[in-house]
């Protein structure tokens, strides 16, 4: 069995370099899945300078992470609300696979700032790795592989 050492080197890099501060990222990605958002909903979620916030929505969309939609309530200007894309709902996974090893290993005092629930039973839920059949396997019984 060969192992890959580093062949996602480059490609881990560039997603490093995309979420940029976690913590913008976080609010933007973890907090659009339920409904559009608009600029000023995340700038207020978020409290960054507007030249701050709108270069890192930029950068969210040029990587297909956000889309925009235009709407138009009556009587106002025409606006664009954020949505994620199919590569923003997964990078959800990703961030929270991220926050669950900070929890873990580098837990702050106060506690977590999020908790991943089941939206249809309310319970706790973990970021796993899991097979085809569905069952979850232990992180040291995954090899990463060359391709197949």
């Amino acid at each position: 069995m060969e192992r890959v050492h580093s062949s996602g080197g480059q490609r881990g890099e560039q997603l490093l370099k995309l979420l940029g501060r976690p913590g913008d990222t976080d609010v933007v990605v973890f907090g659009l899945p339920l409904r559009q958002a608009e600029y000023a909903d995340i700038r207020e979620a978020l409290g960054v300078a507007p030249n701050v916030l709108s270069a890192r929505l930029k950068a969210l969309v040029a990587a297909d992470v956000l889309e925009t939609r235009t709407y138009q309530d009556p009587g106002c200007r025409a606006r664009d609300a954020y949505h994620l894309t199919a590569a923003g709902r997964d990078l959800r996974l990703v961030l929270a696979a991220i926050q669950q090893w900070g929890d873990r290993h580098m837990p702050c005092p106060s506690g977590p700032y999020a908790v991943r629930r089941s939206c249809s039973t309310g319970q706790r839920v973990d970021v796993a790795f899991v097979d085809e059949r569905g069952d979850v396997v232990p992180p040291e019984d995954v090899a990463f592989l060359g391709p197949t």
